[in-house]
């Protein structure tokens, strides 16, 4: 998860009231409470319906939601959907509004400024990011199964029009990726290296695909027709999966050139 930091602070007076970091990035609270602060001011008084709800700078992106006089801001990678980070802070701030009942605007609530008063939620921010971290990880093991799929399919589509070693005559990519079981499913992906798998991955495809054209050598024609028409009607199917899981130029430069 990409998130770097979380601040509340009060909207009018921009005073800090809680803070969680979960980075080596360094960010002035005071500094930052009066920017956003500020930021959020012109951009309720000049942009008006529009308003500003996340801003890329300095390398990091800025996302913001408002509610009852107070301002969640998380900072994160340039990467990360802004979209996705909002939702985030509003369950934050839902959580925080249930946490310290408060029903009205935060103006109302008898403050001296010291933030130890809020501290107490810092647990249920930090099980509130291991859930999404959870998630994305569930998430991204659903691209690897989907990625499992098209290269197990590609790799059939030869192997059931080419005679092979035995060692690839039913090769199974995920097994010689880690030359283990085959029983996978998407809670145990979830706790491999995503992108430790997907090279592992590629390299066996690669492999494969460099073993049949030796086994093809005197009979290019036929490699070439088992890419016509068993391979790319796979890749023409699977082109939205392929996309998803960012395996496109790979694919392309593998079997299309």
């Amino acid at each position: 998860m990409g998130t770097f930091s979380y601040f509340i602070i009060e909207k009018n007076s921009g005073r800090a009231i809680f803070s969680r970091k979960y980075s080596k990035i360094t960010i002035d609270e005071n500094l930052l409470s009066g920017f956003m602060s500020a930021l959020y001011g012109f951009a309720q008084g000049e942009l008006k319906e529009t308003g500003i709800e996340n801003v890329d700078m300095g390398g990091i992106r800025w996302v913001y939601v408002e509610g009852k006089g107070l301002l969640f801001i998380s900072t994160s990678e340039k990467t990360d959907d802004p979209l996705m980070l909002k939702s985030q802070l509003e369950q934050i701030s839902e959580m925080f509004f249930e946490t310290f009942i408060i029903k009205e605007d935060f103006s109302e609530v008898e403050w001296d400024g010291d933030m130890a008063m809020w501290q107490s939620f810092t647990p249920i921010l930090d099980q509130l990011r291991d859930d999404w971290t959870k998630a994305e990880k569930i998430m991204e093991a659903a691209k690897l199964m989907d990625l499992l799929e098209v290269y197990q399919s590609i790799i059939d589509s030869f192997t059931s029009n080419v005679k092979l070693d035995n060692e690839f005559a039913n090769l199974n990519i995920m097994q010689s990726a880690f030359q283990g079981g085959t029983e996978w499913d998407v809670e145990k992906l979830a706790e491999v290296d995503s992108e430790d798998l997907r090279g592992k991955l590629q390299y066996v495809l690669e492999n494969f695909i460099v073993i049949t054209k030796e086994a093809l050598v005197n009979n290019e024609e036929f490699f070439h027709y088992i890419l016509y028409n068993s391979v790319y009607p796979i890749i023409i199917r699977e082109w939205s999966r392929i996309k998803e899981s960012k395996i496109d130029e790979f694919i392309i430069n593998l079997l299309l050139q």
